[in-house]
């Protein structure tokens, strides 16, 4: 059991230099100084007035000049981490004198709740014929510092106690919740990094235009619609990739996990709170492999959306096949998601293409491969994979190729002393018993090890924790996957 000294020690530390506290902590400017004080406060006055206090964010148009309001709402506290605090009270008093609502001709009692800092020695008392309007502010009873808190603490054991708890509960979920959505924005620009944006890593479809039209519309709800490989993905990863906070997830998270929280490894309700004002983006890629699950499956993505409805500054971007989107109607409708579709590659933009890849124009002048050609990700493919079509007759012959080389690795299996039969059998289990079952992956160890290494190696396959799943770009492939296999006489 901690004695008085040992709390004391604490709190004395931590009040002491809680904003440099708060600046260290925080030194990647994730979230906002003064929220933070903010919801510190809220706790503070519980322990300080022995009763509840809430946050006035969703009531500033009813008070708009104070941050916090007690239970029985005869108590009102402006929260400020101002430096100049006698100016911040005079202003804050006048600002309520002025006011032609007349609620504010009832208030009587306001306290201010700020950081002691060398201001506090010229603070000005208003009351008898000084007060300003119909508010008395003494520095007894309206003011509360950093070092009021300490005095309080070393007179009251029953205070000192109550506030050793809320400060080492504070500190600690606040590190917590640093370290964890700094986390999760790595995570996520780790996997925005691996959706492949260019053809052969190198050439850029121009679609500048489209994205001015999503920005200058600035909607908080967007889904970017299209066919399989036309560049859905990409165009969502355009959109934020220059944004300082992303948060990226496959759609598929949102049936594997049972709480939000989950999908990221963060306590996404109170990111949302210490963001204060700074936009959030979530991106939630690839939906249509969720369109087939129950819709009590779909819950957890509808939660997020609730979660965002309370903060103007939370945007969500979805990609989905528009042969899927049937399925996120009721989202779509409930939540006034804008939606921006995407066609198919246009003449001159092919044309461009083909300018810089002859295989491209020789394949277009061949009119066997012209719904092919109409996808980023099959001329990408192509390119990529060096394919020689003198050797391919027309599109089923291609998707053959596909399945056998690039998927299953045909060619390239005997470098790797594995049998190509094998890949082919493991690719199966991992792409139907996956999809049957809406599994997180396949199990690293019901796969042979040698045919797992051969998949890792040439990046069919990525390894999440102990599961093993189809990359991005190999899971577009899923629509082609079916077509080849029936194609091919599977």
């Amino acid at each position: 059991m901690l004695h008085s000294n040992e709390r004391m020690d604490l709190i004395t530390e931590y009040m002491t230099s809680y904003e440099e506290k708060i600046k260290m902590a925080n030194k990647n400017g994730l979230f906002d100084a003064a929220k933070m004080f903010e919801l510190f406060a809220v706790e503070v006055c519980i322990v300080w007035f022995g009763q509840k206090f809430s946050n006035l964010n969703t009531e500033r148009a009813t008070y708009p000049y104070v941050d916090l309001i007690s239970e029985n709402r005869e108590l009102l506290v402006q929260v400020s981490t101002a430096q100049d605090v006698p100016t911040k009270i005079k202003s804050t008093l006048e600002k309520i004198r002025d006011s032609k609502d007349k609620k504010y001709s009832a208030l009587k009692n306001i306290v201010f709740f700020v950081l002691s800092n060398n201001s506090i020695d010229k603070i000005k008392e208003y009351s008898g014929d000084n007060q300003i309007g119909s508010i008395s502010f003494t520095i007894k009873d309206n003011l509360i510092t950093t070092n009021d808190i300490i005095t309080k603490a070393q007179n009251d054991l029953n205070f000192q106690k109550k506030l050793y708890k809320v400060l080492k509960d504070e500190f600690d979920n606040f590190n917590i919740n640093i370290r964890e959505f700094k986390g999760a924005l790595e995570l996520s620009a780790s996997g925005l990094r691996a959706i492949e944006g260019l053809i052969n890593g190198e050439y850029e479809i121009d679609r500048n235009e489209f994205l001015k039209t999503i920005i200058k519309d600035n909607e908080r709800y967007i889904s970017i619609q299209g066919g399989a490989g036309s560049g859905k993905s990409v165009l969502c990863k355009k959109y934020v990739e220059n944004q300082e906070l992303v948060l990226y997830a496959r759609a598929e998270r949102f049936v594997e996990e049972s709480h939000i929280d989950n999908i990221w490894d963060c306590c996404i309700q109170d990111v949302l709170e210490c963001l204060n004002g700074k936009k959030l983006i979530f991106f939630i890629d690839a939906l249509e492999f969720i369109a087939d699950c129950a819709k009590t499956k779909f819950e957890l993505l509808q939660y997020l959306y609730d979660m965002a409805t309370k903060y103007q500054y939370v945007y969500i971007v979805t990609s989905c096949r528009t042969s899927d989107k049937n399925a996120f109607i009721k989202l779509e409708t409930n939540f006034s998601i804008k939606i921006y579709e995407v066609g198919d590659i246009t003449e001159n933009e092919l044309a461009l293409i083909m300018k810089k890849y002859p295989l491209i124009h020789k394949m277009y002048k061949m009119n066997s491969y012209v719904d092919l050609l109409k996808s980023p990700f099959y001329i990408n493919l192509i390119i990529s994979n060096s394919i020689d079509i003198d050797d391919i007759r027309d599109e089923n012959t291609l998707r053959e190729y596909i399945w056998r080389n690039i998927i299953c690795l045909e060619k390239k299996s005997p470098i790797y002393r594995v049998l190509s039969g094998k890949v082919i059998e493991t690719v199966e289990k991992i792409v139907f018993e996956r999809a049957k079952k809406f599994l997180l992956g396949i199990h690293k160890d019901d796969i042979d090890r040698d045919v797992m290494h051969a998949l890792l190696s040439e990046g069919v396959v990525a390894q999440q924790g102990e599961y093993i799943r189809l990359n991005p770009h190999a899971r577009t492939l899923g629509t082609t996957i079916n077509e080849t296999m029936q194609a091919i006489g599977y």
